[in-house]
């Protein structure tokens, strides 16, 4: 091991190698004592080796034991982790040392830990003395755990003795035994439990268990109590085998006071096999059908008639697709065993595509089901649909699209032994044209428009057959005949909008589309009584699309009864956002004697930090509100708090999350009273 002689270290330089790389030593006086092999440097000393810095008014290094003494405006740097202190005695090899009224900040986790003595016992271990910890920024810190001993592990918990929690330097509460994660990563460990109540449940703690099983699959177990119904036990069990194929499986079981059993099963799995070749799976079973409507967390949960699952295999093609999978429906309304299941249904669906050279092209929706229940008809079906159609397009001047389908549907149903069949076809012509003009703008943005008018006449044509000797499993088993001629003209604008000179994109900026349809068997049609009428038009649908810009959005969509001269259905929406976050959505939906409500959604982003959203929808039908949602999200450098109100007709809910930076979250609190 080379150095350089005292002679030239009493100039104020340097240097020698060492296990972890060269060691240099700038100071403004620095002397070597061959004795005890020991550096002396006094004034502005600096002492690095590879990416870590070390300053301090005064310093000792032992070349031979690689311990360092440094003190006086002590600072030793490293990969943007900092020490700053009064005095620090380290081991520049093991990084391990004694720290004396200091500072360490670790840029990964933005942690802060302050002490009187720190030592640093290992690479992410630190035992602190009368010290504190946060994450937060600045000299008085919003949140820090003041603790008389606490040991940390970063990436795995703090345990500490003696801890208040202190907010602005005020205590919040004291625990004499604290242990919390400390962590950027998966870490097996207690979750923070959160507290609860409704008028149904009563009280619930929620206690969970967070297991990192390896580092592609892990666990979360739970044990709930809930103070009118019993202790519910809870799994999820997370898995991901490789990039292609990862699953989640998530049960509940709750034996109630009373004696009732009642449970959930859920299980996701997706794998791909290749690219084009994957499976899919979702299985969806509770104990009993009144389950959601006891323990549903959301509106929708406890609305809900029937569960699915299924398991799926897929395969596609650049034209073709192929589906194989088995679907079950577990009936939350009327009797299980009248419920139709298809075990198995086979899909096979072919895009529209040229038939060789010819001007022809084909296209294929197929399926072959069989349709299970303990009660009820029940058999097979295989129901072939392929389509031909061609395109022609003299001189550019219109396009014609001529299309025949043809349908052959086959069944067996038990008990009947034999197959029976169904036969028909449809016929559908679309002609349509455009008149187009492009106009150019002066503008820097909006340069070029494009306004098209496109009339489009389509006639579908399906004759009648009598169906009502087969069976009904679906609505294809019940094709009605049609003789439809619908008519429509749409009135589109599109812009050409540049970002820079080279960069331009093509947008809609507005669509108005009316059309009608003419029924030609109600024209036929004979009358049942004097009082009877023939009304072969079809309703008035209008579409309107507005997007003059990024920030400005409409939408509307009406259907009119030309006949009783009234709006059958209307719904429009209206959005409007500043590009920084703040949004406005405004939305009718009317459909006569059914329903007619608005709904209103705000984001209002305060501040930097802060976000406010109130969501409201309105019944005019009924002349009250359906829901009222307020929300108020905050995100300060080093914590965050997200609150949230809602009042539905049939109960008002709050939940809240208490989060800090570093640790996860602390408090979270849900309360639920129903009507």
């Amino acid at each position: 091991m080379a150095f350089l002689s005292v002679a030239h270290a009493a100039e104020g330089i340097a240097g020698f190698e060492a296990r972890e790389g060269p060691v240099n030593i700038t100071a403004d006086n620095l002397t070597f004592d061959p004795d005890t092999n020991l550096f002396i440097a006094e004034g502005n000393v600096e002492i690095t080796q590879g990416n870590r810095v070390l300053s301090a008014d005064r310093a000792t290094l032992n070349k031979d034991t690689q311990d360092a003494h440094a003190e006086g405006k002590v600072v030793l740097l490293e990969d943007g982790d900092i020490i700053s202190c009064d005095t620090l005695d380290i081991n520049m090899e093991t990084r391990k040392g004694i720290i004396g009224n200091g500072v360490i900040f670790l840029r990964k986790g933005n942690f802060y830990i302050i002490g009187e003595e720190i030592e640093k016992t290992g690479d992410n271990d630190y035992k602190i003395k009368r010290g504190r910890f946060t994450t937060c920024d600045g000299k008085s810190p919003s949140w820090n755990f003041f603790t008389s001993t606490v040991n940390i592990t970063l990436g795995e918990y703090a345990t500490s003795w003696n801890t208040t929690f202190q907010i602005k330097g005020v205590p919040v509460f004291y625990l004499p035994y604290m242990v919390m994660p400390i962590k950027d990563k998966r870490q097996s460990g207690f979750l923070i439990p959160s507290v609860s109540y409704s008028d149904q449940d009563g009280f619930e703690i929620d206690n969970s268990f967070f297991w990192a099983i390896s580092k592609n699959t892990d666990a979360t177990i739970s044990l709930n109590y809930l103070s009118m119904k019993g202790w519910e036990e809870g799994l999820e069990y997370r898995y991901v085998l490789s990039k292609n194929t990862k699953g989640t499986f998530n049960g509940t079981y709750l034996n109630e006071w009373s004696g009732n059993e009642r449970w959930t099963l859920k299980y996701r799995h997706e794998q791909f096999f290749t690219p084009t070749f994957y499976n899919k799976t979702n299985i969806n079973y509770v104990s009993d059908d009144e389950y959601y409507m006891t323990y549903g967390e959301t509106v929708e949960e406890r609305a809900q008639d029937k569960l699915e699952s299924y398991v799926s295999f897929t395969k596609n093609w650049p034209m073709f697709s192929l589906v194989t999978q088995f679907k079950y429906f577990k009936d939350l309304r009327e009797q299980q065993d009248t419920t139709l299941q298809k075990l198995p249904e086979i899909l096979l669906t072919g895009l529209r595509q040229p038939i060789g050279t010819s001007p022809f092209y084909f296209s294929l929706n197929s399926s072959a089901v069989n349709y299970y229940r303990d009660e009820g008809e029940k058999g097979e079906r295989i129901d072939l649909n392929p389509r031909f159609s061609m395109t022609l397009s003299p001189k550019g001047y219109f396009t014609f699209t001529p299309e025949v389908g043809l349908r052959e549907t086959a069944y067996w149903v038990e008990g009947v032994d034999k197959w029976e069949s169904r036969e028909m076809y449809d016929l559908k012509g679309t002609l349509s044209t455009a008149f187009l003009r492009t106009y150019s703008l002066k503008g820097e943005i909006l340069r070029k428009i494009r306004h098209s008018i496109e009339p489009e006449i389509v006639y579908e044509y399906i004759p009648e057959i009598n169906q009502d000797g087969l069976p009904l499993f679906d609505p294809v088993d019940r094709i009605g005949k049609k003789n439809l001629v619908t008519y429509s003209l749409t009135n589109r604008v599109a812009g050409k909008i540049y970002s820079t000179e080279e960069d331009y994109q093509v947008r809609e900026l507005f669509l108005f589309k009316v059309s009608q349809g003419y029924d030609i068997n109600e024209a036929n049609r004979e009358l049942a009584s004097i009082e009877d009428e023939r009304r072969p038009f079809t309703d008035v649908t209008t579409q309107l699309r507005v997007t003059p810009n990024q920030y400005i959005s409409m939408i509307s969509d009406a259907s009119i009864n030309t006949y009783d001269n009234y709006m059958r259905s209307l719904s429009t929406s209206l959005g409007v956002n500043d590009g920084r976050g703040d949004s406005l959505s405004l939305e009718y939906r009317f459909t006569k004697d059914s329903l007619e409500y608005i709904r209103g959604v705000l984001y209002v982003r305060a501040t930097e930090s802060l976000n406010l959203s109130y969501d409201a929808r309105y019944s005019i039908m009924e002349d009250r509100y359906l829901e009222n949602i307020y929300a108020i999200d905050y995100r300060h450098q080093c914590w965050s708090l997200q609150f949230s109100y809602s009042e539905r007709p049939e109960e008002k809910k709050y939940y809240a999350v208490f989060n800090l930076s570093g640790i996860g979250t602390v408090a979270k609190f849900k309360g639920v009273t129903q009507y």
